[in-house]
């Protein structure tokens, strides 16, 4: 029997470093002369007296924008002392306190417990073909998190119901600011970070039993089963059971075969559970004439009491070893130094990843290259060599050519003239030499990604958050190109 007890801390700071405020920049760029000075000024101020530090902020030409402006619309003003209630729906109201610094920052702490106790060991002799062996144990783990925002002007408490960004307002001298802008609860540009209290525990039990059931059999050299069942209880969800089956058959000494099936559960994570974020959207009352609209806000996030996901899942799978085709490993002696050859190859393809919707619409994304990262082939090659002190490989790797989109061009609607992503093929190498030093070694190596430089394949996107387009799929093509890495690695 054996248990364990560990308990992690993890601290995060982060800030937006100059973030553009979006309660100041539309005040800048409306600059106008006073007709009493002759100076430009801003409107709002001309006309109100309000917001009288205003610098106008002139964008046409490069280096035409003064420093005092670009200063006024981007970051807070700092030494700002704050006192806020955050807005923590749920949750009894607290006050928080800090001075603020020029830039918007988050604070998270994370603190997670686990502990977990494991009896495992031969239980019975078996039915001939081995002995049986099972593992029980049981877990416990328990994880918080705390997220504080520090936005010292604007919208401090982080509430969906403030909106930071004056609109319009002729008798002010505010005009020119976009709708989405004055019904957002953010004062800065793409910086929706709310405050979060959540906690959650987890118990669980579990047994696994390996269990031989055949041996030196025809079709069955070594026939195996596997089964496993958990049982966990997770707070403000309930419990659940988790299980699986498999056989595992070594028809020959060449030919695997395995079979799994399993009812597979996970639950939600801290953001899932506590996360928070908001916005605006229009509500229409199709029951007044001409069905007016009315700008309402949403609070929208994570559920507490979420259910955990459950998914059905059955894997089949051979695995073939030719005994005619080993991997080539060679011993030469020479000069009292050794060289050795090897090679490996592995293949994935991708049969199917789909979805169905709630109104029974089936999506197969294997294939989709574009928006998603599922080419149906991918291949990794790899040659190695190695000579006493000095070794090297050589890597190539396929990504094979697939859909822009699975959801183009479907049911004879022609959404896009070119739907497909075409294949890329890379070659990486690395070249090392190992040498003594005291009391250890060294290793000198130099690896070269992309040798051939070969640029991605097109993947044209647009990303309406970030209101900007995208030509490659960066989690899936290298968009870096040739680069080296020379290193020295000790070890002692």
């Amino acid at each position: 029997m054996q248990g364990y007890y560990q308990f992690g801390r993890t601290d995060l700071t982060a800030a937006q470093i100059g973030g553009i405020r979006l309660d100041r920049i539309y005040l800048a760029l409306d600059a106008v002369t006073d007709p009493a000075s002759g100076k430009i000024v801003c409107h709002v101020t001309l006309v109100s007296g309000q917001y009288p530090d205003c610098v106008p902020l002139n964008l046409f030409g490069r280096g035409q924008a003064s420093r005092a402006a670009i200063d006024w619309v981007t970051g807070f003003d700092p030494g700002v002392r704050v006192t806020t209630t955050p807005y923590l729906p749920g949750l009894p109201p607290g006050q928080y306190s800090y001075v603020g610094g020029e830039n918007k920052r988050r604070l998270i702490e994370l603190k997670q417990h686990v502990a977990e106790v494991v009896a495992s060991g031969e239980v019975a002799r078996g039915l001939g073909a081995g002995p049986l062996s099972m593992a029980v144990g049981a877990q416990y783990r328990s994880e918080s998190g705390v997220q504080n925002v520090q936005a010292s002007q604007g919208n401090p408490s982080v509430d969906p119901n403030v909106f930071p960004v004056s609109a319009d307002n002729a008798a002010l001298g505010i005009r020119g600011v976009p709708a989405g802008a004055a019904n957002n609860y953010v004062e800065f540009q793409f910086s929706k970070v709310p405050f979060i209290r959540g906690a959650y525990e987890v118990k669980e039990a579990f047994v696994e039993l390996q269990a031989p059931l055949l041996v030196d059999r025809p079709l069955a050299r070594r026939l195996g089963l596997n089964a496993a069942a958990r049982w966990a209880e997770y707070g403000g969800s309930g419990a659940i059971w988790s299980y699986k089956a498999g056989l595992d058959d070594a028809v020959t000494n060449e030919l695997r075969l395995r079979g799994t099936y399993s009812r597979d559960v996970r639950a939600a994570n801290l953001g899932e559970r506590f996360d928070r974020s908001g916005g605006t959207t229009n509500l229409i009352d199709r029951g007044m004439p001409g069905n007016p609209a009315y700008p309402i806000t949403i609070v929208q996030g994570g559920n507490p009491e979420v259910k955990p996901e459950r998914a059905d899942t059955y894997t089949v799978g051979a695995v073939y070893r030719p005994t005619w085709l080993q991997d080539l490993d060679l011993s030469v002696d020479w000069f009292g130094g050794g060289e050795r050859f090897g090679s490996r190859l592995f293949a994935t393809w991708l049969r199917e990843n789909s979805t169905t919707s709630a109104a029974g619409v089936k999506t197969d994304r294997a294939g989709e290259t574009g928006d998603a990262a599922l080419p149906k082939w991918k291949l990794t090659a790899n040659l190695n060599y190695a000579r006493g002190a000095f070794s090297a490989v050589v890597q190539g790797r396929y990504i094979d050519s697939g859909l822009l989109s699975a959801t183009n061009n479907r049911n004879g609607v022609w959404d896009i003239a070119d739907n497909t992503v075409g294949s890329a093929t890379y070659v990486d190498t690395r070249v090392a030499f190992d040498f003594p030093v005291s009391p250890g070694t060294a290793q000198v190596y130099l690896n070269v990604t992309n040798v051939f430089d070969r640029a991605p394949p097109v993947a044209a996107s647009y990303s309406a958050c970030f209101a900007a387009p995208s030509q490659v799929n960066t989690s899936l093509f290298d968009q870096i190109g040739r680069r080296y890495t020379l290193g020295v690695k000790l070890t002692l």
